[in-house]
């Protein structure tokens, strides 16, 4: 049995993609889809080092 190849893995995440998985992870709110918004900071807050001294 053959491995799937990257093409047959995009084609298979693509497929995944409807109107409504789309509508429910939209990233509405924050000028970049990357972007955190102010809840997600809350949540990631406690998980950062705490800031350098030298900068």
């Amino acid at each position: 049995m053959a491995l799937p190849s990257k093409l047959d893995l995009h084609m298979e995440i693509a497929r995944r993609w409807t109107e409504a998985t789309r509508y429910e992870h939209t990233r509405s709110g924050t000028e970049l889809e990357s972007s955190l918004t102010n809840a997600e900071w809350v949540l990631i807050e406690p998980l950062r080092p705490p800031p350098s001294r030298m900068g």
